[in-house]
């Protein structure tokens, strides 16, 4: 259609309309409206009531009603044995009566229900039982039947000590085969017998000959006595049984006045002894006291077993056992043995057997000290006291084997007055030429955590001897460096340097840190303080023949433990064995002049020489080749008479008894005479390893004292037609025989010789 419109003069025109245009875009989307209100919570509805049950029952005065059934309970009963003395043996018969019922549930219980008591796995009861009337609700009723059970026997015992066990029984109360929970009252009975053996004691060591005293205390437990009394309830008896080396000569009581037992002995069933209790009253304990003597044959560190058997009423009820260590006696002679061997009660039987062999075939006598006896051995352990008789001071230039070392009764101060007399502390050091070989037990050095230092054994008792000494002085903020960037241990550099000038001022000692307090700190420009350092040295001259063997991997003296198929008897030993090393470790120690006996030969035909044969040993090498006892001797000697310069003190008494033994008995190495020959070589490379160990004057003059005399030995030889075998093998070094690893020597401590001088901490 069209429109209108009218001009300026008012006059309308009409005219027609165009065609439609194109639509428009659409214009853009309105914002977003917000939320809603969230509605409110619901109410929660109401809990139900709880439920029940009402049990309702039919009786002649009207229905019964309650929230409880009927219920029958048990709430009490009483139980006594046929001997009736508090105590509930095996086998024994016992009562149960007195059983008290109660019924606990709301409604009555009707008559019918039955009483009984059932057999459990501890007590057989009497098929009784008891038809119970009707009870009301809360009525209680005691049953009118006594119950009659066993408790179940128990065989001989198996294993020491008394028996105590347990016997378990619950009533029941059953309608229609339908038991009440509430009539299960749980009993436990103690079940053990009336008498037992309170203890059995005697002395833990005995010498052969020596007389001591066996306890055995029988403890009644009972209300009434026991014993081959009136009223008593039972006979009581004693078997003891004896090792055949333990001699009854006499019996006694403790606490009485008049003896309570008979004793009965045969002496021709000597390891047998019976005991007739008397009376034993209630609650006391009767002491049987038996004396015997150790025979006098018995053999050392061996072990004497005896035991006590108990009866009561000729049934066997309880046994226990002891052992006797037969231990050496400390006899002081004049002179002392050649060696003191320190014993204690980890040395068995099978041990020492071992030990004998060795001793013997170095041809040593040796006296005996038993810590455990003498409760210690530098000093008395409970007195803190000297002993009466002590060995100290004694065995100057002899050695002291220790083949289970315990620190804590061995004083190290004692070990400085072995090697260098009471006043080692004061001037310079004596060498007495004494010796000492210590065996630690499997664990002595754990704990010490040295790093690289760590030397694998002897740190317990380095540790246990460098405390001997005075602590070296260390001037005021004396221990400390320069540094630009201080490292974690800026004082193992100082403490290197300190303890290499130490040991230059005093090559004859070593010396070690024995603790410090680090404590790294500003001391001014690049300069840092490390705390507090403990720096001592080695009471022992380096060229002591000090000897300790740890217990890396096992006790070394197990001596069979890395060969089973080891006996006494056997004559071929790897020298790397447990045994091996052993026998030469105590070679090294023995006195050098035991060590020049075993290179003298017996004269032909005598009983001496053959003993010796029965007594040699070849100690065979991994690589093929085997040294005998006497060339083992040999190089022992050689590194004992080299080591001696190690001491710088210019002395050469160890060659020179060397040289005037071979001098004044020249035939009695005529045997051995190339084995000697060998030997003096062997010093001469030795004495070389030496000197670039230690080079200074005294060193030197020791030295050329040494070959100096090792010609004076050769003439002598040569005088007896005895020659150098050019076609024999070199003598080896004992330093390469011995397992460094394992066995330590005193000149093997200084800051070079790469040990624990300096801890890592």
């Amino acid at each position: 259609s069209g429109g209108s419109y009218r001009d300026s003069n008012g006059n309308t025109h009409s005219y027609s309309s165009g065609s439609s245009g194109r639509s428009g875009f659409s214009g853009s989307s309105g914002s977003r409206g917000p939320n809603g209100v969230n509605g409110q919570i619901g109410v929660d509805g109401r809990p139900a009531p709880n439920g029940g049950i009402l049990w309702v029952v039919d009786a002649p005065g009207g229905p019964l009603e309650s929230g409880t059934r009927y219920d029958a309970e048990v709430t009490g009963l009483k139980i006594v044995s046929a001997v009736d003395d508090g105590i509930f043996e095996p086998n024994e018969r016992i009562s149960v009566s007195g059983v008290m019922v109660v019924n606990s549930g709301g409604l009555p219980l009707p008559s019918g229900s039955i009483a009984l008591m059932p057999t459990t796995k501890t007590i057989k009861f009497e098929p009784t039982s008891f038809t119970m009337p009707e009870m009301a609700p809360g009525y209680v009723f005691e049953i009118p039947v006594t119950y009659h059970g066993r408790i179940f026997d128990q065989p001989p015992p198996n294993v020491p000590g008394p028996f105590v066990s347990l016997a378990e029984f619950d009533p029941r109360i059953e309608l229609l085969g339908r038991p009440f929970e509430k009539s299960f009252l749980h009993q436990k009975l103690t079940v053990q017998y009336p008498v037992k053996l309170a203890f059995i004691r005697c002395k833990e060591n005995l010498g052969r000959g020596e007389v001591s005293t066996l306890e055995i205390g029988v403890q009644n437990i009972s209300t009434m006595p026991y014993g081959a009394c009136p009223g008593s309830g039972g006979k009581v008896d004693l078997q003891i049984h004896l090792d055949a080396r333990l001699i009854p000569i006499g019996a006694s009581s403790v606490g009485f006045s008049v003896t309570p037992y008979t004793v009965t002995y045969d002496p021709h069933i000597r390891d047998s002894m019976y005991v007739s209790m008397h009376a034993i009253p209630p609650n006391e304990t009767v002491v049987v006291q038996i004396t015997v003597q150790m025979e006098s044959r018995a053999e050392l560190f061996d072990r004497c077993y005896w035991q006590a058997d108990l009866y009561l009423r000729d049934k066997l009820i309880e046994y226990n056992h002891e052992k006797i260590r037969v231990s050496p006696f400390y006899i002081p002679r004049d002179p002392p043995a050649d060696v003191l061997m320190v014993t204690d009660s980890n040395i068995t039987r099978k041990e020492f057997v071992f030990w004998q062999r060795i001793l013997e075939t170095l041809g040593i006598s040796v006296d005996f000290w038993d810590t455990v006896r003498y409760n210690g051995f530098s000093v008395d352990m409970q007195t803190s006291a000297r002993h009466q008789v002590t060995w100290e001071g004694r065995y100057t230039g002899r050695m002291i084997l220790f083949p289970h070392v315990d620190l804590n009764v061995l004083w190290g101060v004692d070990v400085a007055r072995h090697f260098h007399g009471p006043s080692f502390r004061e001037g310079q050091r004596v060498d007495l030429d004494s010796s000492m070989v210590l065996f630690l037990g499997p664990s002595q050095h754990k704990g010490f955590n040295l790093g690289k230092f760590r030397n694998h054994g002897d740190l317990s008792v380095l540790h246990h001897l460098y405390q001997v000494d005075a602590r070296i002085e260390v001037g005021e903020g004396e221990y400390s460096g320069h540094h630009l960037c201080p490292s974690r241990t800026p004082h193992h550099g100082w403490e290197k340097k300190r303890l290499k000038k130490l040991e230059k001022e005093d090559p004859s000692l070593s010396v070690a840190v024995l603790s410090r307090t680090p404590s790294l700190s500003s001391a001014g420009l690049f300069k840092y303080s490390y705390g507090v350092v403990d720096l001592r040295r080695f009471p022992l001259l380096r060229s002591c023949k000090f000897y300790v063997v740890d217990g890396d991997g096992g006790s070394m003296v197990e001596m069979s433990d890395d060969d089973k198929g080891l006996t006494p008897g056997t004559t071929d030993v790897p020298l790397g064995s447990n045994f091996g090393q052993v026998f030469l470790t105590t070679l090294c120690g023995i006195p050098l002049g035991c060590k020049l006996n075993i290179l003298k030969a017996a004269a032909a035909g005598s009983g001496d020489q053959e003993q010796s044969s029965q007594l040699n040993l070849t100690f065979h090498l991994p690589s093929g080749f085997s040294l005998t006892k006497v060339e083992l001797a040999a190089i022992c000697i050689a590194g004992e008479v080299t080591d001696e310069v190690l001491g710088c003190l210019g002395s050469t008494k160890r060659m020179s008894t060397v040289a005037d033994d071979v001098s004044s008995n020249a035939a009695s190495y005529v045997t051995n005479g190339t084995v000697v020959m060998r030997m003096l070589q062997l010093i001469d490379k030795e004495l070389k390893e030496r000197k670039k160990k230690l080079s200074n004057a005294q060193v030197s003059r020791s030295i050329g004292g040494i070959k100096r005399m090792v010609s004076q030995v050769e003439r002598a030889l040569r005088q007896q037609g005895v020659a150098k075998d050019a076609n024999a093998l070199p003598l080896p070094s004992v330093a390469v025989l011995l397992n460094s690893y394992r066995v330590h020597r005193s000149n093997q401590h200084r800051v070079q010789d790469g040990r624990w001088n300096i801890p890592c901490c």
